[in-house]
């Protein structure tokens, strides 16, 4: 239960941070206030087969 409560605090200060994020700057990155919601909350994700793990940067050819 604790784990749940900590992902929701972090998932919260998060989305706090993004609230200023412009619309245009969505519109840009081809999203909207709720797929980021959705994202910072990892809600709907379902990795395939090969891909990284949440929150994993892959650096190709570094």
């Amino acid at each position: 239960m604790w784990k749940r409560i900590k992902h929701w605090w972090d998932a919260e200060g998060a989305l706090v941070g993004l609230q200023g994020v412009s619309d245009r700057m969505l519109e840009d990155m081809g999203l909207e206030r709720a797929d980021l919601r959705r994202r910072v909350l990892g809600e709907g994700e379902t990795q395939g087969v090969g891909s990284a793990p949440s929150g994993a940067a892959i650096c190709e050819g570094c």
